[in-house]
């Protein structure tokens, strides 16, 4: 038998299969769809999985790319730095996104991360909505996304949160639409357009958030499935709903419905909201309909919400990640219908994780406790005085940073250097809860780098931030440690959380190599073969 015909079939059969391999590994998507989980740990992925249906987290884990040591690489992680390193692969360092909140030296004021007195709110009579992107000091993935194609594509975000709503969708967005708790509509700025869709007019018309805070909220599953997590009346809870106690179920029916719309992003329902929203908004604006990929953002509040006030080990966290499972599985089969499977990729993190309940940590002589900044702002202004003779030298201590007053000290011709270092031997000498100081001058010279060898550099802003920058020993914060629970500090349950690529032509894997979440952007510029923003320090992980 000659056996070259075969060979030559067999060879061209291969050439045609591998052009086909590449030509779809190439193709780029009809949508990508970002995933916020606002406070959500990584090992929420694994705790809560036995009671996961195989359609949500678990289909993700199963089908997709799982980089289970995936961190933030600065302080303070909190929602608005979160998000802002999500979507510009850069650390505060870069984006300038140092806070929720921070002074101002130049309006010499406390400031929010997005708000913008230049606009007007769409949708509500309040002024929720005056909100724009103007503090980002770099562009976002949707920002690279819509400059490769002369704005071709459409990029939006939405959100319970204003903050991630508006940080995501970047300076080009196409909108942004977050929750108004005095209003129960989702709204918008006069940044994006000069009034609101008539779709979203719309979708607040249908009042979807009376109708879910008209039932209560009672476990998914039996409690005894529950075992694992805390009793369900546990120490230090908060008692949100104001009911007298903290056990399942939790009743808000007999609410009036401006308190109804109040306590929403405390349930599971905030969640809810969202993916309705979500695929209204794709149906709508018709995502996924051209040649040019599209880019949603959705962050996830609720989690947050109910986190701060219950901490990680509580009943009520595992309900609402167990009910964020079947969110997470809708919007996959809805994803699934609408592009077809691989015509779209989505990716799936957090913007923080979260500390234990403090008095969890109490009960299991885990060391722990809370120092707040007024003490660390009296004993330094106190200092000030015995030194230079005026207190007001030190303007404020915020968010681990001490802010002084640069002019009055220029004028008094005291070094400021030199001031800033006698502050830091007042810090070490009377709060043994703090460890890490660095001085502004101290850090001058020094860049923010992809690696999480310096956390409290790649979190500061050259021209932003505070004189001193100080961090706190682990499970010490500056909020309530006697209620509820918080986030910020550079240790892993703050910095580690997941991350998940799905769909398109992304291949089932696990990688336990150390990444960062400012990765994420540089691998989604590859996989769309467009430019990074022009701050990104990550790297492509595929």
């Amino acid at each position: 038998m000659n056996k070259l015909p075969f060979l030559l079939v067999l060879l061209t059969s291969l050439c045609v299969f591998t052009a086909k391999a590449q030509s779809s590994s190439t193709q780029t998507p009809k949508l990508v769809v970002g995933v916020v989980v606002d406070q959500m740990r990584f090992d929420y992925l694994y705790r809560f999985q036995d009671d996961y249906s195989e359609k949500g987290f678990k289909r993700l884990l199963k089908e997709g790319a799982n980089f289970s040591y995936a961190h933030f690489n600065y302080i303070p992680t909190y929602t608005a730095p979160g998000h802002a390193c999500v979507y510009t692969g850069s650390s505060p360092y870069k984006n300038g996104i140092i806070g929720n909140h921070w002074y101002s030296y130049d309006e010499g004021k406390e400031i929010y991360c997005v708000t913008d007195t230049l606009y007007k709110t769409l949708g509500a009579k309040n002024d929720k909505g005056q909100c724009s992107p103007k503090r980002l000091k770099t562009n976002t993935l949707g920002d690279a996304l819509k400059m490769s194609n002369n704005s071709a594509s459409k990029v939006f975000g939405i959100s319970i949160k204003d903050r991630g709503a508006v940080i995501p969708a970047g300076f080009m967005g196409d909108g942004a639409y977050w929750y108004d708790a005095s209003s129960g509509r989702m709204i918008s700025s006069s940044y994006y357009r000069a009034a609101l869709p008539k779709w979203v007019e719309d979708f607040n018309k249908k009042e979807r958030v009376l109708d879910w805070m008209d039932k209560d909220w009672e476990t998914l599953l039996p409690l005894e499935r529950y075992a694992t997590s805390f009793p369900d009346e546990a120490p230090g809870e908060v008692d949100v709903f104001k009911e007298g106690d903290l056990s399942f179920p939790h009743h808000f029916r007999s609410l009036k419905k401006e308190k109804k719309w109040e306590l929403l992003p405390y349930t599971p329902y905030g969640n809810r909201l969202l993916t309705e929203m979500a695929m209204e908004l794709i149906e709508k604006e018709e995502l996924g309909k051209d040649n040019y990929t599209d880019l949603l953002s959705i962050s996830y509040s609720s989690p947050d919400y109910i986190g701060h006030c219950y901490g990680p080990n509580s009943v009520e966290i595992r309900d609402t990640y167990l009910r964020l499972d079947g969110e997470i599985a809708q919007l996959l089969d809805y994803l699934d219908e609408k592009m077809g499977k691989g015509n779209y990729i989505l990716f799936l993190t957090a913007d923080h994780g979260v500390k234990p309940n403090g008095k969890y940590l109490d009960a299991n002589r885990i060391p722990a406790g809370e120092i707040e900044s007024s003490p660390i702002q009296r004993s330094l202004r106190k200092h000030a005085q015995h030194l230079w003779q005026d207190s007001m030298l030190v303007k404020t201590v915020y968010d681990n940073q001490i802010y002084l007053d640069r002019e009055k000290l220029m004028e008094m011709k005291i070094n400021i250097a030199t001031a800033r270092q006698e502050l830091v031997e007042c810090l070490r000498s009377e709060f043994n809860e703090i460890t890490s100081i660095h001085t502004k001058n101290a850090l001058d010279g020094f860049t923010a780098q992809r690696g999480r060898y310096f956390p409290l550099l790649n979190g500061m802003h050259p021209s932003l931030s505070g004189d001193i920058v100080f961090e706190l020993q682990a499970n010490y914060t500056t909020g309530s440690h006697d209620k509820g629970t918080t986030h910020g500090s550079a240790y892993d349950y703050d910095t580690h959380v997941p991350l998940l690529f799905f769909g398109g032509s992304i291949a089932p894997m696990r990688s336990q190599e150390e990444v960062y979440i400012v990765d994420i952007v540089p691998t989604l510029a590859q996989l769309l073969n467009i430019m990074e923003p022009d701050g990104c320090i990550g790297k492509p992980l595929f």
